[in-house]
């Protein structure tokens, strides 16, 4: 996708997807972090306009709907801060009147702040004038192109409960496999390791390589727990979602809202750890299992001595683009086909079932 230059632009079915993905998770997550902490603060680094061409709404609006529209989650004791950074005027001037006018009142509790900046310069300033540390930020990171700064992720990755939704647009990491742009890089990854991506040869090792390194990039920063889903249309342009978290329960709504989205047409979900890219048939009601139920048999095929359903439900959930209920419908279809076997060898597949791929 072309950086547009208007106020306004069309939405394109990536960022279609993106945000069904984005209500679905603060729809789980306001419920959870308010029943837990008394403030809360959600940021967006690169807010836009909050409004595209044909009406649809942007980020900044839906992560405000998705309170606003369940207002007994504020009982008068818990505050949401919304922070929204904005580099251009004409459009931050337009996220401002679009905020106005679909939320003419807010509720009590609720406060939005506007910054006029790139989020790159003034994020600090902007967290710190909304007294954001020490309680749960929420991240929504989605520049146009190489820019968010390594220092922002880790300041966040050592916050509280915090979380961060970080997009790579496939253009971007075109231009860092020839290292064109070194200096971006070093900022965004927080060090020169992802330059060894001009050793490889092959774009698609290329390109695996740099979400694996920004992946270990939020590992440094202190978030434990990361995912990365690959959202492709039909001539394989790419968005890449690279969440991260510090709980497992965090990185559980991510994947439950990701697998309830219902789906954008001509646009698909890849797992990019997958050596084949399965494609998930997010929003499906019985969605294609067999990328599972290969990644599964490779990994029993890894541990002769066999696994304990438990372990094999942690696997799908740190290292595949699948849930934890998934690997259960999986190792029911291996066991039907008899190419697994499990101890004990009836009753229900609890997670301390040991399984062993049969020889």
């Amino acid at each position: 996708m072309a950086v547009p230059e208007s106020t306004v632009w069309d939405r394109d079915p990536h960022t279609e997807a993106k945000h069904r993905v984005l209500r679905g998770y603060f729809d789980a997550w306001y419920p959870i972090m308010l029943s837990r902490f008394p403030r809360l603060t959600v940021l967006e680094g690169y807010a836009g306009p909050g409004v595209y061409s044909r009406g649809e709404d942007g980020s900044p609006v839906i992560a405000l709907r998705a309170l606003l529209e369940r207002p007994e989650l504020l009982d008068g004791h818990r505050t949401v801060r919304y922070v929204f950074i904005e580099q251009r005027a004409d459009r931050l001037q337009k996220l401002q009147e679009t905020i106005h006018k679909e939320f003419p009142q807010l509720l009590e509790g609720v406060t939005v702040d506007f910054f006029h900046g790139p989020c790159e310069d003034i994020w600090e300033t902007a967290l710190n004038r909304a007294d954001a540390w020490g309680n749960p930020i929420f991240a929504n990171l989605d520049p146009f192109g190489p820019g968010v700064p390594y220092r922002l992720v880790q300041r966040l990755g050592r916050n509280p409960s915090s979380e961060v939704l970080v997009t790579f647009v496939s253009d971007w990491l075109r231009r860092f496999w020839s290292l064109e742009e070194l200096k971006d890089g070093d900022v965004q990854f927080g060090s020169t390791a992802w330059r060894a991506v001009g050793d490889l040869d092959d774009p698609k090792d290329k390109e695996l390589f740099l979400v694996d390194e920004y992946r270990r990039a939020l590992g440094r920063a202190g978030f434990t727990f990361s995912a990365p889903f690959r959202l492709s249309d039909e001539g394989d342009h790419s968005f890449y979602l690279v969440f991260g978290t510090r709980h497992r329960r965090g990185l559980e709504r991510m994947k439950d809202s990701m697998w309830k989205t219902d789906p954008v047409k001509g646009i698909q979900f890849r797992d990019p750890r997958d050596p084949n890219q399965g494609i998930l048939d997010l929003g499906v009601l019985d969605p294609d299992i067999s990328p599972l139920l290969r990644l599964l048999t490779d990994k029993l095929r890894r541990h002769p001595q066999g696994l304990r359903v438990e372990e094999l439900k942690d696997f799908a959930l740190f290292n595949t683009g699948y849930r934890p209920p998934h690997v259960t419908k999986a190792l029911q279809r291996l066991i039907e086909r008899g190419q697994v076997d499990r101890t004990p060898s009836k009753g229900r597949l609890t997670k301390t079932v040991q399984v062993t791929l049969r020889q």
